[in-house]
């Protein structure tokens, strides 16, 4: 017997002791009937001074509230203006909620993904700006299930290409020349790649030579042959780290080789992925179990939703830089320089646009930042990665602290000495000098510093280049210098 379902009325139970009695008469006796009859009207009786009790409850509560909770009050009782209510301003919330707030935080992990959560927004944002998108690991950790998954929940026409085993007739069909014989056509097939809108070119470091320069025209420009692919959007490869990379035996991929520079630069993103000791207990729990990894339709669903919406909106009005996204890639791309990562302008061009497109990204997802995401996006922006290896953190880390303390200079002298410091340019050092209109003690504040922080041989250099400018009277403080 069960008296606890309600523990918020006292009278709930004396009913429910009456109750197994009626229950266990065997007989159909007309005289127990009303006493049956009067237990249900003793039980509604109760429950409804319950109710009574819980409101007058509701209401001593209201009246110590004070006069906003009495207007809230007030409300109830007049039920036909509450749908007025609801259809005039929280119209705009319950767009921002469908669009934002419905989703659930990891979107990857609806779609069976654990693990990736720490690069969900970058694959986000890829998927934003439909660039090409590289994901580096080893074997067996997931990079080729997640773009498939990707494609399967978009219910994308996709291609699943391996880089090792593919010949360039896979891609353009079969040729045939046309009835007067003055051009060559293409057969397609299932396997070519003329009306898909998303491919995988899985494997791309074991991919051979001819084949891969194949792929600069395709990744980058969506274009085969010159003829432009009119349905391709998203562009995806993986890849096992280079041999050079890691040294024990049991995974040095020696067959897989660095990427020609000229086509990892193609990429946005450069993603290395996590292993299995990478992974935290929780999602290797959720990879062992076989239901948590299948794709859901409704989950799939949501998903294709949320990417639809983000990209109506992104369409609509798309993001620019900031004028401080700018500066801090310019004078990342310098900095980097000193460290020996080259970045083309083509490169520093994918990295404004990863930090302007992700700093949107996070506004709409209501998601918090701070100054190490830009960090973060530079690390996985860097084409390096591809025909290097795992890269370091300290340059990138170094690189990052000293731009954002130039970015924070507390004057326009103070930014200026960082910017001539962190120059590495020797022609335009001296400009930077000769054409300034910065006065006579802030440049010999500037030339002090470089001198100090440099090594010989490019101190002599620069006092060497530095001279005609330095017999110039009033061009700096001889006495400081």
């Amino acid at each position: 017997m069960t008296t606890t379902q309600n523990p918020s009325t006292n009278s709930q139970p004396k009913v429910q002791d009456k109750q197994p009695k009626v229950q266990n008469n065997p007989t159909n006796n007309p005289g127990s009937q009303p006493s049956h009859q009067d237990a249900q009207s003793k039980n509604q009786d109760s429950q409804l001074k319950s109710q009574d009790a819980q409101s007058e409850g509701q209401d001593q509560q209201l009246e110590n509230q004070g006069p906003q909770s009495n207007k809230q009050d007030v409300q109830p009782k007049n039920q036909s203006s509450q749908p007025k209510c609801q259809n005039n301003k929280p119209n705009k919330q319950d767009a921002q909620t469908k669009n934002h707030v419905s989703h659930p935080e990891n979107h990857l992990e609806q779609l069976g993904i654990f693990g990736y959560q720490h690069l969900e927004p970058f694959i986000l944002t890829s998927l934003l700006t439909q660039t090409p998108l590289l994901l580096i690991g080893a074997s067996g950790t997931g990079k080729t299930m997640l773009l498939n998954r990707i494609s399967e929940a978009l219910q994308l026409n996709h291609r699943h290409y391996n880089a090792s085993l593919i010949s360039f007739d896979d891609l353009i069909g079969f040729p045939f020349p046309n009835e007067d014989k003055t051009n060559i056509n293409f057969l397609p097939s299932p396997a070519s790649v003329w009306d898909a809108q998303s491919l995988l070119v899985d494997e791309i470091s074991r991919c051979a030579p001819e084949i891969q320069n194949k792929f600069f025209s395709l990744l980058h420009e969506r274009k085969l042959q010159g003829i432009a692919l009119q349905h391709l959007t998203y562009r995806w490869a993986a890849m096992n780290p280079i041999h050079q990379d890691l040294d024990t035996a049991d995974h040095n991929y020696q067959g897989s080789q660095p990427l020609d520079p000229a086509l990892a630069d193609r990429f946005g993103f450069l993603l290395e992925v996590p292993d299995w000791n990478d992974l935290s207990k929780t999602h290797q729990l959720n990879i062992l179990d076989h239901q948590a990894t299948l794709l859901h339709p409704r989950k799939a669903e949501k998903f294709q939703q949320l990417i639809t919406a983000l990209h109506k909106d992104y369409q609509k009005k798309p993001p620019t830089p900031s004028l401080k996204i700018k500066e801090y890639t310019r004078l990342m791309a310098l900095w980097l320089l000193k460290a020996e990562y080259r970045l083309s302008p083509r490169r520093v061009q994918i990295i404004t646009q990863n930090l302007t497109t992700h700093q949107w990204l996070m506004q709409y997802l209501h998601r918090p930042t701070n100054p190490d995401d830009w960090k973060e996006i530079i690390r996985w922006s860097l084409p390096h990665r591809a025909w290097k290896g795992t890269l370091p953190d300290h340059p990138i880390e170094t690189a990052h602290r000293k731009v954002l303390q130039l970015l924070k200079g507390k004057n326009e002298k103070e930014k200026w000495i960082n910017e001539f410091l962190y120059e590495t340019n020797q022609i335009k050092r001296m400009q930077l000098l000769s054409e300034s209109p910065i006065d006579r003690d802030t440049r010999s504040l500037a030339i002090i510093q470089l001198l100090y922080q440099e090594s010989t041989e490019i101190a002599a250099i620069f006092a060497f280049t530095l001279w005609p400018l330095a017999v110039q009277s009033d061009f700096f403080n001889p006495e400081a210098v």
